[in-house]
Order: C-alpha cells, then sequence, then structure tokens
C-alpha cells in the first residue's frame, strides 16, 4: 500500500507515534529559488534538518528538482549527483518515475459521492488506489491530518470509474 505525502513536514513527532525513521520514504524537492550547484546543496541540508532535526539528520530517501528548467539546472542536477555520492540522498529525480497524476476537472458534488469524505480526501484515495502515491501540499496540521485519513475507507469501482472520467489523467 502507498504510503501519502506531506509537503514539507518535521519528522519529530515520527517517535511519539512509534514509527522508526527507516521506516519512512522521505523525499523533498529543490525549489525553484533554489537552482544551482551552492544552493541546492544548502537547500537540501535545510530540509534535513528541518526533517530530522540537527542531530545527525538521515539520509532523505528521494530529492525531485522542482521545476527541471532555468539556467542553472545543469548546475543543480551536478549538485544532486554529488549529494547522491556522498549519501547524502538515496535517490535523485532518474531513479523515480515522477509524474503529475491529477484530475484536470473535477465536480465537488461527485468527488464527495457518498462516503462522507471532502473532495481532496476522494481524489487522494482515488489516486492511492491507482497505486499511485500521492504528495499533497498541506501546511495546517488539520489538514495534515485530514489527508491522511484516507486508509480507513475504499472507493467502489463504479465511483473510480466516475472519478476516471472527470478529466485526463
Amino acid at each position: 500500500m502507498p504510503a501519502i505525502g506531506f509537503g514539507t513536514w518535521e519528522l519529530r513527532g515520527q517517535a511519539a507515534s512509534g514509527m522508526n525513521r527507516s521506516d519512512l520514504f522521505v523525499t523533498t524537492k529543490i525549489w525553484n529559488d533554489d537552482h544551482g550547484f551552492d544552493r541546492s546543496r544548502r537547500a537540501v541540508e535545510q530540509s534535513r534538518r528541518r526533517l530530522d532535526g540537527e542531530n545527525s539528520p538521515a539520509p532523505i530517501d528521494l530529492v525531485l528538482i522542482h521545476w527541471p528548467g532555468g539556467p542553472d539546472r545543469l548546475d543543480t542536477w551536478r549538485q544532486m549527483e554529488t549529494l547522491l555520492a556522498k549519501g547524502t540522498v538515496r535517490a535523485i529525480t532518474p531513479m523515480a518515475n515522477q509524474i503529475e497524476f491529477n484530475p484536470l476537472v473535477y465536480r465537488r458534488e461527485l468527488a464527495t459521492l457518498d462516503y462522507c469524505r471532502t473532495a481532496a480526501q476522494v481524489l487522494l484515495r482515488c489516486f492511492i488506489q491507482h497505486g499511485v502515491v500521492p504528495l499533497p501540499k498541506s501546511s495546517p496540521a488539520s489538514r495534515m491530518a485530514e489527508n491522511l485519513a484516507v486508509f480507513d475507507f475504499e472507493l467502489s469501482a463504479e465511483d473510480m470509474e466516475s472519478l476516471n472520467t472527470l478529466g485526463e489523467l
């Protein structure tokens, strides 16, 4: 079963939850403003500290380039290869099949269906049932909790088909 992403989120609560850091697959990305050899290294190190704290931050499992354009993209790429070789990260962009997977258009009244869930929860569940790991961006803790509450229900085949026809997937 795929796990669900939370955007940038400190993992300090994982210890209280009983989860080991080694049981998590942590992904982050280099934002557009952080392209370049030195800037991308600093961005990855900052992500490691935010995720694991100052004490011995663990390697990040996967680092992606948010948008692989701009004049510094080759320097960013060289830094990613350096970080991979040093063991700071375990995998970089081309080692993962990163695709955008979302309905281009959806109607909230259809997306909520009869599950007593938000439209976002239904769509996240749809992605999970497709075997896709969704990476929702969210900052409020309440929204993160809402995004996590998608593992205690399943969409019917009929509802999955309805959602599949809402846009180009």
